[in-house]
């Protein structure tokens, strides 16, 4: 690759690299190369673009479980929506899946139909170019059974030991059965884990009295530290209200108001406090996940430290202060959107606002850090774009690159070339950059008409 921009914190002024066995074997500039004791056996112009890494980007799925209809259309829409996300420069994706588990998965019948169309949906996920990490959203888990004596979780353990059973026949024999033409997932498959991280709709603790908030909080922590999987809290999400693209995307951030944030932040910080105490506490290479969580309040987000959680943003909310105070957080961006749009809306707030770079590293290197930890993750998960990495990134066409900041004189600083800041696009609040290919692990998979 060549003539390009290249967003590399190694090379921050290189201007082309070389891929290798889907690695970045070598990374500077494009003079250089001739020198090498290798020839590359293909060049490819980048016409000038900029090579970033691939941003991550999270989906949500609530399948319909009536037979044939799971293991058919269901599927060919989620390859649609994979295939979109491609076309948005995303290189990895974080798959939730809406799961019920209420009383009806008391019949193993139904329970073992629900599995068995999660685990095809996981493996045609798998077969996608693009890595994914899978989610199972609990739905059913009200606020008054947790604890109770019909525990939902009890009821979600079983069915999440289900879709693992059918996952692992599926990925040993290297086909998901039961779709109209089979996923072939024999390529080591593309999820990040085998492991499935569990999600709970944490929107409806906002509603819970804080007694009940924490007994209920403390049962879905507990839930998942002993079953060994990340735990996802959503706070924009409430079993009462299904999950809809369209209206998330309209929605502002934050899910819960004021006095909801708090008494959810302090409950997170109980529960916190009791799972230290007593032995529980969440692995260090599995964090906590809220999603749809944001305040303007500085001491809320200084409470939150240490709490085992990462957040993510799925608007243009706090992130500067909840990075500031040192919260680990990330972002990403509403299905469909351009995540150049997600990143200028940080940038241009008029108050709390991002540099480019905090902004775009919230979506790639921050979103891959809350990734668990564990042998199936693929390196690529770094996020970074320099020699001895994957080469998974896309090449966007911007019309000006610079080191944008809401500080003048940071930014004049920064395009000094002693500063080996590497530069993004000048976001003006209009336009966005527009992708002209994407590619994971060496391989083009989506490239613009026209391009060669």
């Amino acid at each position: 690759m060549h003539n390009a921009t290249v967003h590399s914190t190694s090379e921050p002024y290189a201007d082309a690299f070389i891929v290798e066995d889907g690695t970045v074997s070598w990374i500077g500039a494009e003079e250089s190369v001739r020198h090498l004791p290798g020839q590359p056996a293909q060049r490819c112009d980048a016409e000038g673009a900029l090579a970033a890494p691939a941003f991550a980007g999270w989906l949500h799925l609530t399948p319909s479980f009536d037979g044939e209809h799971t293991a058919d259309e269901e599927i060919r829409g989620l390859r649609q929506r994979m295939g979109a996300a491609l076309g948005g420069g995303v290189g990895l994706l974080r798959l939730t899946v809406d799961v019920p588990v209420g009383h009806e998965l008391a019949e193993s019948s139904v329970r073992e139909q629900i599995a068995r169309g999660v685990a095809e949906i996981i493996c045609a996920a798998a077969a996608h170019p693009i890595p994914v990490q899978p989610i199972i959203a609990l739905r059913g888990a009200d606020a008054g059974e947790i604890g109770g004596s019909e525990d939902p979780t009890r009821r979600a353990s079983a069915v999440l030991r289900s879709i693992e059973s059918h996952l692992d026949d599926a990925l040993v024999s290297g086909t998901s059965a039961g779709t109209d033409s089979g996923s072939d997932v024999s390529a080591a498959s593309g999820l990040t884990s085998r492991e499935l991280a569990v999600e709970f709709p944490a929107g409806l603790l906002g509603e819970a009295s804080p007694g009940k908030a924490l007994e209920v909080l403390l049962g879905w922590r507990r839930f998942a530290r002993d079953e060994g999987r990340q735990l996802i809290l959503a706070a924009d999400r409430s079993d009462a209200q299904p999950h809809d693209d369209e209206v998330a995307a309209e929605s502002p951030q934050p899910g819960m108001d004021d006095a909801a944030a708090a008494r959810f932040v302090e409950s997170l910080v109980a529960t916190h406090r009791e799972l230290l105490a007593q032995g529980r506490s969440a692995a260090a290479g599995r964090p906590s996940i809220v999603v749809g969580f944001d305040t303007p309040d500085r001491e809320l987000w200084e409470q939150l430290l240490n709490t085992a959680v990462h957040v993510c943003f799925t608007s243009a909310g706090h992130l500067a202060t909840a990075l500031s105070v040192g919260v680990p957080a990330f972002a990403a961006a509403p299905e469909g959107e351009n995540p150049w749009r997600l990143v200028a809306g940080l940038v241009h707030r008029e108050t709390d606002s991002l540099s480019v770079r905090a902004a775009f590293n919230a979506q790639v290197r921050g979103a891959r850090r809350a990734l668990p930890a564990g042998p199936a993750q693929p390196p690529a998960s770094l996020g970074h774009l320099n020699a001895g990495e994957p080469a998974t990134f896309a090449l966007w066409e911007a019309d000006a690159l610079a080191v944008q900041t809401p500080e003048s004189r940071v930014a004049a600083w920064s395009t000094d070339a002693r500063s080996r800041t590497p530069l993004l696009p000048y976001l003006d609040g209009a336009s966005v950059p527009q992708l002209t290919a994407t590619v994971i692990d060496g391989v083009w998979h989506h490239i613009t008409q026209g391009r060669d």
